[in-house]
């Protein structure tokens, strides 16, 4: 009798804890997506590249409508404009200088399925067009798009995608369709998101995948190499 009697409470007692679990998930509610014009504003950047040169600067970030446009001014005289994209909590970049030509692709990881969002400066405005692959979950090989969605919601595209894994960074080529690439990209992973910076070439690209934690945005990069920088941008007051 007494083991039931301790048995109820124990119930009583994780119902209540249970009931006030919920009463404060329902006050707080759902975690909110990022929206335009969240991120906008001048930050203090401090990073290192890959072979652990630190560097700083400042980065400002200013929603375009639909993308979101990031502009470095860094203390060593770099200065690189970029596209960006948010999925999931995660801004990917695509970057280079002033006169490069580029488009960004965001994808979130599930298993063998690469869901992505993907832009152009001159949709930027807009909304982003949509990429789904199918694949092995390792994340290399041959993947099937099975919806290619352009940004005007009316003209898809079919096609195939090859992704190899080079170092700590991600190869992309697209063939949509024919023999030969018409892009190629290269990505880098931040947990289940990977950004991809897309062009007719990758020389004079680079990439950065930034975790959106408040204020603070914390990201990983490439720039070409197979080992990742790594960058973190403090928002000014």
């Amino acid at each position: 009798m007494a083991a039931l009697i301790h048995a109820v409470t124990e119930m009583h007692r994780h119902s209540i804890i249970f009931i006030l679990l919920t009463f404060l998930s329902a006050m707080i509610g759902p975690a909110r997506p990022v929206m335009a014009g969240d991120l906008d504003g001048d930050y203090v950047a401090d990073g290192a590249d890959a072979d652990g040169h630190g560097y700083s600067g400042v980065v400002r970030i200013q929603s375009l409508g639909g993308a979101e446009a990031v502009l470095w001014k860094l203390d060593n005289a770099g200065a690189y404009k970029g596209l960006g994209l948010t999925v999931d909590g995660v801004l990917g970049v695509a970057y280079g200088p002033a006169t490069a030509q580029f488009g960004v692709v965001v994808y979130k990881i599930n298993g063998g399925t690469l869901d992505g969002q993907w832009t152009l400066p001159k949709y930027a405005s807009g909304p982003a067009g949509r990429e789904v692959l199918e694949g092995s979950p390792a994340l290399d090989g041959e993947y099937r798009i099975t919806l290619g969605e352009n940004p005007d919601g009316t003209t898809n595209y079919a096609g195939k995608v090859r992704l190899q894994r080079q170092g700590d960074v991600y190869a992309f080529a697209w063939f949509t369709p024919g023999p030969n690439p018409s892009a190629v990209g290269i990505g880098v992973r931040q947990g289940d998101v990977i950004a991809v910076a897309y062009g007719g070439s990758i020389d004079h690209l680079g990439v950065v995948a930034y975790r959106i934690n408040g204020d603070l945005l914390e990201g990983v990069w490439s720039g070409g190499k197979t080992r990742l920088g790594r960058e973190t941008l403090s928002r000014k007051p």
